[in-house]
């Protein structure tokens, strides 16, 4: 019984990481279930008695992708000396997805509701410890304290939002320049001048 079961979490991982790849290669769209089985070289009955359809995993495969991305950043974030080295290390890994992620996938993401709400609960976990990383950069004497935080956070989230029901206006840009000019008008916007001689530093001089 723990042999079988062990042999299923194993093919569930590979199912998982090879499901990863592909929607980052290609988007959500074109990736068939019967792609995926091909992949691993498995029947498809063999994939349908793990996952039940393509929703629950992705579902799974963002699950998995948020569990590694809060580890590598809880990491990052007590690895860092200040608020904005942390945020330029934010920035790179960012732009790295970017850079390596099939602009469809967001586009795709639309037409799952539940894969919606998911993201949207992700980023209300991260908003109830932004607080706290707003003060240490006031502590720190990087951010500026007449900022309303709260109101600054609201504000990136309905951004966010409507960026992923409707990106059609920003067509004619990159996914990079567009990520680059939100994030250095909220981070260098919100800096004293402390703070900004070291954000031009760490992201204009180099």
């Amino acid at each position: 019984m723990e042999e079988r079961d062990s042999k299923r979490e194993e093919l569930k991982g590979r199912i998982l990481r090879v499901s990863i790849e592909a929607f980052a290669k290609d988007g959500i769209k074109p990736v068939t279930m019967d792609k995926i089985a091909s992949s691993l070289c498995i029947s498809k009955r063999t994939l349908y008695e793990v996952y039940e359809d393509k929703e629950a995993l992705l579902e799974d495969c963002f699950r998995l992708l948020n569990s590694e991305k809060q580890a590598r950043l809880k990491s990052m974030y007590e690895n860092c000396d200040n608020v904005l080295t942390f945020l330029y290390e934010l920035y790179k890994m960012h732009m790295n997805e970017i850079q390596t992620v099939n602009p469809r996938l967001y586009d795709d993401i639309v037409k799952y509701p539940k894969l919606q709400e998911m993201i949207k609960c992700e980023s209300a976990e991260r908003n109830k410890t932004a607080g706290q990383f707003f003060a240490r950069g006031v502590e720190q004497g990087l951010f500026l304290p007449e900022i309303n935080y709260g109101l600054l956070r609201l504000v990136n989230e309905v951004v966010r939002e409507g960026f992923m029901k409707d990106n059609s206006k920003l067509k004619e840009f990159s996914m990079e320049e567009s990520f680059r000019t939100m994030f250095f008008i909220s981070v260098r916007g919100i800096c004293t001048e402390k703070g900004q001689m070291l954000f031009d530093s760490l992201f204009l001089n180099k």
